[in-house]
Order: structure tokens, then C-alpha cells, then sequence
């Protein structure tokens, strides 16, 4: 019996690839029209009814109200009574060599694209080779792989001493990565002279705020973005920051602190106690035009795990997790749990600080992107899916679905403009990339139109309901 499973698999593989094959459109040149659609182009709150859209070498050619003649050699496509959106972006997401092993049920590039997210922003790993996520972007790129596009950064800048940060900021780019993460553990000095080096070659750069150096050194060093809304909770939790941690330590001491300080403060009003600096920090980010990176949805997570087990093993996606880390989950070995054993107190905490923090991120007009930082193994947080979930997080506080739908599209599209300098992504708009989610219901109106995707383009590639389904075999 134990040689016949690689049969089986074989077999289903093979017939999965064949639905795969039979349901794109992947040919260089070809002419592709989604005919009589309702578009949702994200460029204002509204939508274009019946139009034909044409799409040609992967680029929008044409939008147009819908007519009867149509380009000859086109393959069209009827979205009668379909909404036509862009499609979605993950601007926080981990690869790892696992997604090409058998680790995964099934690989998270298929996952994203299920689940209409065609564009994916890697933010590294501290591994000795990375290489192999440019091997990956290399081969989507040139139509070699079916996957989302994929921006990509290199070695995250962990911790110091850093020996030469020029010299690493450096390697990043001769290398081909296309922007730079910095992480907590850095000193201030390695901060600033990694920052330095990187605009001076026009590198963007995004990450963590160090504990040693706090958001106004961070921001005056010249960072770009906020790799997540949490690292801004930090602020308003008190510790020191000159204490010349090692990296493991840093984050058990904050927890402490923070269990000490609730203790002694209960029923804590935020507006109150916080709210002078609160509006301190919103005008050093209003200044300095910085973007701030979602990742709500992992306080949701870490809260399940904590005091609702059976909802996070039930939740949609869970299935699509490892095995392996869904039996250390069960036997109490998943880190968070670790983590947080005698301390469910701060975990309540700092999710409420960090919905205050974004609902007030929002009401200050500061630019948001959606990430989930999906993708590693011990999170628990699955691609794809992560990226639906944390769109209602942010409609849940405070967003509208337009506006929630924006850090997905137009607003992320912004930040890969700025990375790469290729304005292409976020609108359906003519000379924009063919990247594309069609869905049953206005995705305006609700966030649950989502769930119900008929199809999905990806660089030009059509990929049908059918396709969809067996991408999550």
C-alpha cells in the first residue's frame, strides 16, 4: 500500500496541471477580451456598467462600453452580471523553501491566487541563502510558473552589530532585491547607516522600529514605510530602551513590563492616558509622509489561540496550514502559546492599542497598506485567505469597504510604484498590468463578494473558477 500513494499523487498532480493548462490563457500576444462587465476600477468610488475590457501581451489595451463587434483571433470571455475589481495585493508576506516541499497541503503561491491576491511583497528572511525567492520571481516572470508577482527583499537587516551595514545594503541590491527591511534588533547607529546607504541608492525601505533608537529616530533617519500598525503600540508601552538586550530577550522584558504596568492600571482609557502622544506621533507621520503596513489580523490569531482554540482550528483556511505545525499547535508548542502562557492579560491589551492606533491611523488620513505577514510556518496565518480576513478587520474599524479595498489596490500600488518605479498596478485603468478579480456581487457594497470569485487574471493569465478550484487541490 505504501507504494501506491506516490502513484495516486502522481496522478492527481498530473490531472490538476492538465485543468490548469486547459483553463488559462497564457500565450504571448494573445488577445483577450472580458466582455460586458461591471468594472469597479478602484480609481474613485464607482462603477463602469457593461464594458468590454481588452487585454493584449498581459497589458489592459482598451476599455470600452460593450459592443457587438469584437477584435478578430480574441478569446472573450462573458462577464455578464459579474463585477470586474483589481486584483489584490499582500504587501507583508514571508516566503520560505518549504512552499516547495511537501510541508505545505498546497503551495501558497496556488493560495494567494485562489483567493484573487496577485501581487505578493516577500520581507525577507535572516537565512544564510535567499536566493531562491529571486529564482521563484525569475520564473513567473518570464511565464516559466503560475504565481503572483512578486517584489522582494533580501536579507532583513536583523540585529548589531551589523559589522558593515554599507556593505549589506549594498549586497542586497548588487544581488537584485528590489528594497530593504529593517528589523528590531538593530542599534541606532546600524539603523542610520543602513538607511543612509539605501537612499543614497535610491532604495525604498520598510521594516520594524528599532527598540533602541523609537519612532522619532527611526522616522528622522529617513524610513519609508512601517512594516506593521503593532510597531507603533511600542510608544505607549514604557521600557527602556537603552539596555543592551540580546535579540531573544527584548521581547520577553516588554512583555513583563506591560503585564506589571496593567496591573497596576486597570480599565485603561486609551484617549486619556495616551492621547497627547497619540497626537505627537500622528504628526511626525503626517510630516514625514510615512505608510504604515496593516498585519492586524495577527492579533486576531494570537487571540484565538489563546482563549479559542477549536475557532482557530475551524477557521477558514486552517486546512491549508501544515500538519506538522497544526500537531504542535495542539500539543501546545505553537510559540504564541509559548509565548503568552501567563500572560493572556497583555495579549487583550495590546490588540485593543493596536485597533486604537489604526482606527486612528485612518481618521488622520494616513496611508495604510494591507499586509498579514502570511506565509511562514509558525504563525498560523494562512496566504490568501489572510488577505480577505484582514480586509473585514479593517471595515470592522472603522474603513469603508472602498477604503479597505484601497490599501489593497490603489494605495499599494503607490509603494511598488515608489520600489520599483513601475506605475502599473492597483487600477483598471488602459496601459496598467492585466491583474484582475471578478466576482458575483459589488465588492464596495460588501467585502463578501470575495468569497465568491469566478475568475482571476494574473499578469494576463486568465485563470477560471475551474482553474481556482484545482490551484487548491
Amino acid at each position: 500500500m505504501k507504494k501506491s500513494k506516490p502513484i495516486i499523487f502522481l496522478f492527481l498532480l498530473l490531472f490538476i496541471i492538465c485543468l490548469i493548462i486547459s483553463g488559462c490563457s497564457t500565450e504571448t500576444g494573445k488577445t483577450i477580451v472580458l466582455k460586458n462587465v461591471d468594472i469597479v476600477p478602484m480609481t474613485d468610488e464607482i462603477t463602469l456598467a457593461n464594458m468590454d475590457v481588452t487585454i493584449r501581451d498581459n497589458i489592459i489595451a482598451d476599455i470600452q462600453k460593450a459592443a457587438v463587434g469584437m477584435a478578430e483571433n480574441a478569446e472573450v470571455i462573458d462577464c455578464k452580471g459579474y463585477y470586474l475589481m483589481p486584483g489584490l495585493c499582500d504587501m507583508h508576506v514571508h516566503m520560505d523553501k518549504g512552499w516547495d516541499t511537501d510541508e505545505w497541503p498546497v503551495c501558497p503561491l496556488n493560495l494567494y491566487l485562489a483567493k484573487g491576491v496577485t501581487t505578493i511583497r516577500d520581507m525577507g528572511r535572516v537565512d544564510e541563502d535567499v536566493n531562491y525567492v529571486l529564482k521563484i520571481k525569475k520564473m513567473i516572470d518570464e511565464n516559466k510558473r503560475l504565481g503572483p508577482g512578486i517584489l522582494t527583499s533580501g536579507q532583513i537587516l536583523f540585529s548589531s552589530p551589523l559589522e558593515n551595514p554599507q556593505a549589506r545594503v549594498m549586497d542586497n541590491q548588487e544581488k537584485g532585491f528590489d528594497f530593504i527591511k529593517i528589523y528590531s534588533y538593530l542599534s541606532q547607529n546600524d539603523m542610520i547607516d543602513s538607511i543612509k546607504e539605501a537612499k543614497k541608492l535610491g532604495i525604498y525601505c520598510t521594516g520594524h522600529i528599532p527598540f533602541e533608537a523609537g519612532l522619532e529616530r527611526f522616522l528622522d533617519a529617513g524610513m519609508d514605510e512601517i512594516a506593521h500598525v503593532e510597531e507603533l503600540a511600542y510608544e505607549f508601552l514604557e521600557f527602556e530602551r537603552d539596555n543592551n538586550l540580546e535579540d531573544n530577550q527584548w521581547i520577553p522584558y516588554i512583555v513583563e513590563n506591560t503585564d506589571a504596568y496593567i496591573r497596576k492600571n486597570e480599565n485603561i482609557d486609551f484617549d486619556d492616558t495616551y492621547g497627547e502622544e497619540l497626537d505627537r506621533i500622528l504628526n511626525m507621520l503626517k510630516t514625514s509622509n510615512t505608510k504604515v503596513a496593516t498585519t492586524m489580523i495577527l492579533d486576531d490569531v494570537v487571540s484565538e489561540k489563546l482563549f479559542d482554540k477549536e475557532a482557530f482550528l475551524n477557521a477558514r483556511g486552517t486546512r491549508y496550514l501544515p500538519e506538522r505545525y497544526i500537531s504542535e499547535f495542539k500539543k501546545g508548542e505553537d510559540k504564541h502559546l509559548k509565548m503568552f502562557d501567563r500572560y493572556g492579560n497583555v495579549v487583550v491589551y495590546k490588540k485593543r492599542l493596536d485597533e486604537w492606533i489604526l482606527k486612528n491611523i485612518h481618521e488622520n488620513d494616513i496611508e495604510l497598506i494591507l499586509g498579514t505577514d502570511s506565509g511562514t510556518f509558525g504563525l498560523g496565518i494562512v496566504p490568501g485567505f489572510s488577505a480577505h480576513e484582514e480586509l473585514r478587520i479593517l471595515i470592522e474599524h472603522g474603513l469603508t469597504p472602498f477604503e479597505a479595498l484601497k490599501t489593497a489596490t490603489v494605495n499599494a500600488g503607490k509603494v511598488i510604484y515608489e520600489i520599483t518605479g513601475n506605475n502599473n498596478f492597483g487600477t483598471i485603468e488602459k496601459g496598467k498590468r492585466a491583474d484582475f478579480v471578478l466576482v458575483r456581487e459589488n465588492p464596495m457594497e460588501s467585502i463578501d463578494a470575495l468569497e465568491n470569485i469566478e475568475g482571476v487574471m494574473v499578469n494576463g493569465t486568465w485563470l477560471s473558477k475551474e482553474v481556482l478550484k484545482a490551484l487548491l487541490q
